[in-house]
């Protein structure tokens, strides 16, 4: 009695062959395809390089989301380190600080106003700014030249879309200032600040004199500054 012949091992590889197209063909990535299969990566590719890979597949679409996930899972990690980096040099930066007194405040506060208005020549007191902070920091600065709260004319400038009655009311109670101490508020199609509170104009009255001091306060820690630099150059 004859003994039935062995496959052949050029049907078992084309075999393998239709196998790994198949898979290629249902969205498999090369890779997977080389390890669901137990063959090299090399092989792999000489198998399939010629079948499209069906982005439409469950497959693919399985891929591309695990591929978002990743993406996003490190981005996490990154944000969250950034973030913990972040709020220890600022905490390093706020504890050398200490206190702030009242030269500070007047140095400052002249140096922001400089910064908002730019090398502008002007005679009246005006500072913009779409951030409380800052904000304060002059209100601070104008009531050490003499300034109440009550004194100044503030102006609120939003965006056609935001509420302008809403955004006033904040500003009042953010700064703490007579909500009747503002003009109407400003409406347009651009404004600094995207955000719906907008921007708020502070106006000091009788200010020439006030800005020329500002303006000498600049020069003044200008001066010094660029002076201390230059020494430090020529010590080199």
């Amino acid at each position: 009695m004859q003994a039935a012949s062995a496959p052949s091992s050029s049907g078992t590889s084309a075999r393998k062959r239709q196998a790994a197209a198949e898979l290629r063909m249902a969205g498999w990535s090369i890779n997977d395809i080389a390890v669901r299969m137990g063959i090299a990566k090399s092989t792999a590719f000489a198998w399939v390089r010629h079948v499209p890979s069906d982005p439409a597949s469950a497959r693919a679409q399985q891929r591309r989301e695990l591929a978002r996930q990743r993406i996003a899972d490190r981005w996490d990690r990154f944000r969250e380190e950034r973030e913990r980096h972040q709020a220890g040099v600022r905490a390093v930066a706020a504890a050398a600080v200490g206190g702030v007194s009242e030269r500070d405040v007047l140095l400052l506060g002249a140096i922001a106003y400089r910064c908002a208005n730019g090398r502008a020549r002007t005679d009246r007191f005006v500072f913009v700014s779409d951030d409380p902070g800052p904000l304060l920091l002059v209100l601070r600065f104008l009531r050490l030249h003499g300034y109440d709260p009550g004194d100044l004319t503030y102006r609120v400038s939003v965006r056609s879309a935001a509420d302008a009655e809403a955004a006033v009311d904040w500003w009042a109670r953010v700064l703490s200032i007579p909500r009747e101490c503002f003009r109407k508020a400003a409406v347009r199609k651009r404004v600094p600040s995207g955000d719906r509170h907008g921007c708020l104009a502070v106006m000091a009255p009788r200010s020439r004199e006030l800005c020329w001091r500002a303006e000498g306060v600049v020069r003044a820690v200008v001066g010094e500054a660029s002076s201390a630099y230059r020494d430090r150059l020529d010590d080199r």
